[in-house]
């Protein structure tokens, strides 16, 4: 049997594993922390911890390394880094998704990126997204002169597989519309979003449709890693979508929650919609995906186990603030928590609050559950705006990412909350089995995108309770 190895520069994580098709099960598997890379070191830093965590995978694979057929990528979306084309070297740090610059004050009034939403006007109608800070599109406007005019603006996994394959980089419209300068219906750059953003035509790597094989694996990566030279490697997907790919059986009748870092809910539509809450994001075969992205995920939990942290580092305030959580009852006996810590994607600048606080409800546990209940009900509202866009019902909820997965009592109160049961794939790596199932469409072994979802499983739902 063959095996497609996928892998995941996620913002937290990074995934590497073997995907055996057509079984759809995972042979091996490797994930470790994500190294700093806001820093100019910072990618050359991941490059070489990324040999070091291929050589253990193929180690793991022995024998089987030579049933080796393919390699898709996937990765964070939004951020850029400055790649030089001639010398096919990284010039500048990674600016990922959380950097905050567009927030600053412009010297024109208003924020960075509120001055660039005035500038672009209706291309939300193009786009499918309003420019937000984090956005690549954005972070040039920002960064202005001081950006390389030689250099071309490369997601980081458009990069590595530019760095793996030794070929001119090359995207996909997964991945490019994820920067804010995208025109998802027409497929390729919007001009009128580069030209009032004064961002140059040949800034962005050309687009390739998903499925393209880039080039092989170079010998230096082969011989380094111990995997097959001339490796077949496909063009990234981003990581939203490859979740959805890596997760959901059936599109068509399914909605995706993704807690990890931030939260997303998702769901495939047959068209493009304009929406100024709601994105409308390229998804596979001609298909969109419809999607409420926030930054209430996980690191809405991981801020007030920090403010807890600080009083008493030597305790595990994670597992000791769940524990406190699942004592207090379905709504916190009246704590309600807005939890934009860092605010919304629409409104940057909105807060999180606290309400309903009594002496008796005061604890860590009523914060705690407080909190997971707010996550729980911005996703909820996100999936509302979802399906009233989307124009066609569903009845399968799915889950994923290590936030969910990692945190039970999270799950049960987003089945509560949706009143609904989550469904989980066998795999735990949504991300990296969708850019495992990406490289097999690349080379054949698997006959479409659609028919990806075959090689999917699911475990029994989550129970809600009443």
């Amino acid at each position: 049997m063959h095996l497609s190895l996928g892998i995941d520069l996620g913002t937290t994580s990074i995934t590497l594993l073997a995907l055996e098709v057509p079984t759809g099960a995972v042979v091996a598997q490797r994930t470790s922390a994500t190294p700093c890379l806001d820093r100019p070191e910072g990618v050359a830093a991941l490059w070489s911890h990324l040999v070091g965590e291929l050589r253990e995978l193929t180690a793991l694979l022995g024998t089987r390394r030579t049933d080796l057929v393919a390699l898709g990528i996937t990765g964070q979306q939004h951020g850029i880094l400055g790649w030089h084309p001639h010398s096919a070297t990284v010039r500048t740090p990674f600016f990922g998704w959380q950097d905050r610059r567009g927030e600053a004050a412009h010297p024109d009034g208003g924020t960075w990126a509120e001055q660039a939403r005035r500038r672009v006007g209706d291309a939300p109608l193009r786009t499918g997204c309003r420019l937000r800070s984090g956005y690549g599109a954005v972070t040039l406007f920002t960064l202005g002169d001081s950006w390389p005019t030689d250099c071309q603006a490369l997601t980081l996994m458009d990069a590595f597989a530019a760095h793996l394959t030794g070929m001119p980089p090359r995207t996909e419209a997964t991945c490019a519309a994820s920067l804010g300068a995208w025109d998802v219906q027409a497929g390729q750059w919007d001009q009128p979003t580069l030209e009032a953003l004064k961002l140059s035509p040949t800034v962005f790597p050309d687009g390739v449709p998903a499925g393209t094989v880039l080039g092989g694996l170079r010998a230096e990566w082969a011989t380094a890693c111990g995997l097959p030279t001339g490796l077949p490697v496909v063009v990234p997907l981003g990581d939203n979508q490859a979740s959805f790919l890596g997760s959901v059986a059936d599109a068509d009748r399914s909605v995706l929650v993704n807690i990890g870092t931030g939260g997303q809910v998702a769901a495939t539509a047959l068209h493009f919609v304009a929406d100024a809450e709601i994105e409308c994001r390229p998804y596979l075969e001609g298909q969109t995906l419809l999607v409420s992205a926030g930054q209430t995920g996980g690191a809405a939990f991981a801020t007030l186990v920090s403010f807890f942290r600080a009083v008493s580092p030597e305790r595990d305030w994670y597992a000791e603030l769940l524990r406190a959580a699942e004592t207090v009852p379905a709504n916190s006996e009246g704590v309600v928590c807005e939890p934009f810590f860092r605010g919304t994607r629409t409104a940057p600048e909105r807060r999180a609050c606290l309400t309903g606080l009594s002496e008796a409800t005061f604890t860590p546990g009523h914060l705690a559950r407080a909190v997971l209940e707010g996550i729980a009900r911005t996703l909820e509202a996100g999936r509302q705006r979802v399906l009233s866009l989307r124009q066609r019902p569903t009845d399968r909820l799915v889950g994923a990412g290590n936030g969910l997965r990692a945190n039970p009592l999270l799950t049960q109160i987003v089945a509560n909350t949706f009143g609904q049961p989550l469904l989980f794939a066998h795999h735990p790596e949504e991300a990296a089995v969708g850019a495992a199932l990406s490289g097999g469409v690349g080379v054949g072994i698997v006959a479409s995108f659609h028919e990806a979802g075959r090689l999917l499983n699911a475990y029994e739902p989550s129970a809600i309770q009443k």
